[in-house]
């Protein structure tokens, strides 16, 4: 089936979804029920995009906050280990990765307008840097995680040369698409139900670290976060969503309160691991009301 046939496809499947009611009665099946919500940049409408996946537009991300504000439960991270006030509709957690300037600038004003708590996850080092190597264009990380991710560990200072080598770079880009700076860090922290929590201190695939570098780059993260952002949440995302049994230990043991992934959906009503939860990446193609329906757990992975 052609692209253009799978998006007709969809969108089909989502008006009969949510017009027959289906959706708003498996919503109230997942009332009490636990979901973490993880995105990354939220751009201007019309912005370039480095990758549409990650980097949402802001009509978009308005629309999916006030359709979460009618649907949900919003809490902060930290309330998920409380028990739900409400059975009549699932809890949610809003939550965003690397700090990017847009994300910021355009994100904080709409979620304290709608009175919604969010948690922003930084690396302290990048704080104010260049542009992100995982937003060069026409760059498919995954497709290279053999090298980029696993042999180059993530890190910018090796995975850059190698990139600039065959050419790419992010020069088309904007402001929105760079990490903020530590101003604009606390500026946001400063704003009603805004915390920040670490993401590390430099960004690196912790699943293929020796524990010596893990707890270097948790533990220098967890103490310039607690010394220079008075919101600050002891709550890790790892980087690129991937960790691994020993990776969460060395975060418990380093007072982390607990640690997300980038995928699984919703949290398991028995046996979650509390150093490993799973989150929802929304992606930036997903329709508002195709955001409604992933609010009933229909397609949520």
């Amino acid at each position: 089936m052609s692209p253009i046939l799978r998006r007709a496809a969809k969108q089909v499947v989502e008006v009969v979804l949510e017009g027959s009611g289906i959706s708003a009665l498996a919503r109230r099946r997942m009332g009490g029920r636990d979901l973490v919500l993880a995105y990354h940049g939220v751009v201007e409408d019309g912005a370039v995009h480095a990758d549409a996946s990650a980097h949402l537009a802001v009509s978009s991300f308005a629309a999916q906050m006030e359709a979460i504000a009618e649907l949900a439960e919003v809490v902060p991270v930290g309330a998920l280990s409380a028990p739900p006030r409400r059975r009549d509709r699932p809890r949610v957690a809003i939550t965003f990765d690397d700090g990017y300037r847009g994300a910021l600038r355009h994100a904080v004003p709409i979620l304290t307008a709608l009175g919604l708590p969010a948690t922003f996850f930084v690396c302290p080092s990048l704080l104010g840097g260049e542009h992100f190597w995982w937003d060069c264009r026409s760059l498919d990380v995954w497709q290279r995680k053999p090298e980029l991710l696993d042999r180059l560990e993530g890190r910018a200072e090796r995975v850059w040369p190698r990139l600039r080598e065959e050419g790419f770079g992010t020069e088309a880009l904007g402001d929105d698409f760079r990490p903020a700076s530590i101003e604009e860090v606390r500026a946001a922290a400063a704003a009603p139900g805004i915390t920040v929590g670490s993401h590390t201190m430099r960004h690196p695939n912790l699943a293929v670290l020796g524990m010596d570098a893990v707890r270097a780059e948790l533990g220098e993260a967890h103490r310039w976060l607690s010394a220079q952002v008075p919101s600050y949440l002891p709550w890790i995302a790892y980087p690129f969503g991937l960790a691994t049994p020993e990776v969460e230990r060395v975060a418990e043991e380093l007072g982390y309160a607990g640690g997300f992934v980038l995928d699984g959906g919703w949290i398991p009503a028995t046996g979650a691991r509390r150093y490993g939860l799973p989150r929802l990446n929304i992606a930036a193609g997903l329709s508002t009301r195709g955001f409604r329906i992933r609010l009933a757990d229909i397609f949520a992975r």
